[in-house]
């Protein structure tokens, strides 16, 4: 076990959000472009400083709605886990508490504070690295979802992300390669379910969905 060096960081604590829907048929994270230093014009989580006497959760709340205009009450935030890599911020020793909020049918953002823009961005822009995000908060989505996908498998989440909505026999994983028609709710939520290869190493599965349906997922990141 490392040794302590007997000098005490000085720490500064952040709440970040990432807050998951579907929109068309596909998952978005709700990103915010960044308007002041570190990495202005960068996009990113929503989120911000903890305010003396402020509770963190407070906090996530009120950097949502100042942000981005959606209010977080409804949402039911739950923390994902702190991210305290030393170099994560260049400001200093940042610490951040994590926060995941997933409904379906949530409205447009409206950008406020120091945010000069704030939209729901297609999740695989992030997750597969086409859309960098400042600071660490590509991480920080990857761990989200994988929340997610835990979420739908032991929650009513499923129901309501598909609610209104018949499945459709359309392979997930082959849906943009095969020319297949678009993903329903239904079948984003399956794939949503399913482990995913990590960042470092693609695989290719098949798999048998409820009711006998056969679908082969392939090139999806952990």
């Amino acid at each position: 076990m490392p040794r302590r060096s007997g000098v005490h960081a000085q720490l500064r604590l952040t709440a970040d959000l990432v807050i998951l829907t579907i929109r068309d048929d596909a998952l978005h994270v709700l990103l915010i472009k960044r308007g002041n230093d570190p990495f202005p014009g960068s996009w990113a989580l929503p989120g911000g400083f903890v305010s003396k006497d402020e509770p963190v959760d407070h906090t996530a709340l009120r950097e949502l709605e100042e942000e981005t205009g959606i209010a977080g009450e409804p949402l039911h935030l739950e923390q994902i886990r702190t991210y305290g890599a030393p170099d994560r911020d260049p400001r200093g020793r940042v610490v951040t508490v994590a926060y995941l909020g997933i409904a379906p049918d949530l409205p447009e953002p409206e950008r406020g504070t120091d945010a000069i823009h704030a939209a729901w961005v297609p999740a695989d822009r992030v997750l597969e690295g086409m859309l960098k995000l400042a600071f660490d908060h590509r991480t920080i989505v990857e761990d989200a979802v994988e929340r997610a996908r835990s979420k739908l498998e032991y929650t009513s989440l499923a129901t309501a992300f598909a609610r209104n909505r018949s499945p459709s026999p359309t392979c997930a994983g082959c849906t943009r390669r095969c020319g297949a028609r678009p993903w329903t709710r239904a079948t984003l939520v399956a794939r949503l379910a399913r482990p995913m290869a990590s960042s470092k190493r693609r695989a290719t599965t098949a798999s048998v969905r409820p009711g006998g349906l056969r679908c082969c997922i392939g090139e999806v990141k952990r």
